[in-house]
């Protein structure tokens, strides 16, 4: 397949998908004008600019129909967003983003495309949905700043139109400098500036992790910081999607969840666990970490029943890593009766802790707090067991205070979770 200059390609169909939107409400027109009516619109507009659409040896590419750019007609994405109906892999040539399922021709079932926009540099704005941002494709500079701000204000005029309530980001691709022995990331670090919900610092690898910020378009803005250490030998890259989320979207995380996951079962990770043998001068747990995971409650079961009990369990390592290594100093922690309160001994997960609120194992013994390097209520106990809750809405908590000082090779958890 050939390649794109996917900038102006982009710049090409803007244009298009302006119009797709404004005929998304022309329900008078009919679907079929309405389909003839933006192919033509398309077809003209690669027309005047088919001797700029560049190839990957400058060579003039002529639209064809074999990459369907002739027939192309519009869709929506599984979150109303205007998009194309492409293949997949016509989808990744032209950098977008496939997002839910469309028919092509009535015949041919196809990918809906969303044409994101691309920044790479250190240093920019972003008013529009699915901006995508990533690292300079020269790399970065030692002991430089890279910033992305996000400008949430009604005074832009599709801000205006759908005010902001939330931004995601999607982590496609994370890789900085690694946390200190103590867990602290002094080399490297990411932060958040102007989310109204706590953010805290991350470092590390965290590819295929997201976060939730929560502002509103209020002459706000909400600044993503890169601070990039003067270790010159580390290689820094990211990519991450970044989604702004209207206030009336039923798919909007609870108030102070920093991730919100909507399925019924799957795994959540501390940010940057990664299966690796622990290392007390390479400890994968970050200090100075307090949020909260939210899990959305899901039908289950072939009746699509609503589940009363959310569990966790370890996930399976290949590579020496463990699956749960929260620190923990003193004796082993003692919870109150029922599981709804808990009584600390000896500074035990005082200050490093995965919260579960009324967790309990098959045996009936009940814990709030976990720490460690078993996921286990009973102190003391050599091994890992399933935890559940039947507090809803199911949510677990993850706090490390600001230094691992003598606490151990810690990596943090990685959970596997089921709802029934």
């Amino acid at each position: 397949m050939r390649r794109f200059d996917v900038p102006q390609l982009h710049s090409i169909l803007d244009g298009y998908m302006r119009m797709v939107k404004r005929t998304k409400w022309m329900e008078k027109m009919g679907k079929a004008l309405q389909s003839k009516l933006l192919r033509s619109v398309l077809s003209s507009t690669i027309k005047r600019h088919a001797t700029s659409i560049k190839g990957g040896d400058n060579e003039l590419v002529e639209p064809r129909m074999d990459i369907s750019f002739w027939n192309l007609v519009p869709c929506y994405s599984t979150h109303t967003e205007p998009g194309l109906c492409l293949s997949t892999a016509i989808c990744a040539a032209i950098g977008g983003t496939p997002s839910g399922s469309c028919m092509y021709r009535m015949s041919m079932s196809k990918t809906c495309c969303i044409i994101n926009k691309i920044l790479t540099t250190c240093s920019a704005n972003v008013v529009a949905n699915n901006t995508y941002w990533q690292s300079p494709l020269f790399g970065v500079d030692s002991g430089s700043l890279c910033v992305m701000a996000l400008h949430l204000n009604t005074g832009v005029i599709r801000q205006n139109l759908q005010p902001i309530c939330q931004v995601r980001l999607d982590f496609d691709m994370f890789s900085i400098a690694q946390p200190n022995a103590n867990s602290v990331c002094n080399t490297d670090v990411f932060r958040v500036s102007g989310s109204l919900n706590p953010v805290p610092p991350i470092c590390g690898d965290n590819s295929r992790q997201h976060m939730y910020l929560t502002s509103q378009s209020t002459a706000r803005n909400i600044q993503l910081i890169f601070s990039i250490g003067t270790a010159p030998t580390i290689d820094r890259s990211w990519r991450m999607k970044i989604s702004l989320l209207p206030c009336y979207a039923e798919y909007l995380a609870p108030p102070n969840c920093l991730q919100y996951i909507t399925e019924s079962t799957g795994t959540v990770k501390s940010f940057n666990w990664k299966d690796v043998a622990p290392s007390a001068t390479s400890p994968r747990q970050l200090a100075d970490q307090d949020y909260h995971i939210c899990f959305r409650t899901e039908l289950v079961g072939s009746n699509q029943q609503v589940p009363n009990t959310h569990c966790l369990t370890e996930c399976t390592t290949t590579n020496g890593g463990l699956a749960f290594s929260v620190s923990r100093t003193g004796a082993d922690v003692t919870s109150s009766a029922g599981g709804t309160g808990v009584t600390v001994a000896n500074g035990q997960c005082a200050n490093d802790f995965l919260f579960v609120l009324g967790g309990f194992d098959v045996l009936g013994n009940f814990n709030d707090r976990f720490c460690g390097n078993r996921l286990n209520p009973t102190p003391g106990a050599a091994i890992s067991t399933p935890i559940c809750s039947k507090f809803k809405p199911f949510v677990i908590r993850y706090v490390t205070d600001g230094s691992e000082t003598n606490d151990g090779s810690n990596n943090g958890f990685c959970l596997n979770f089921v709802q029934f």
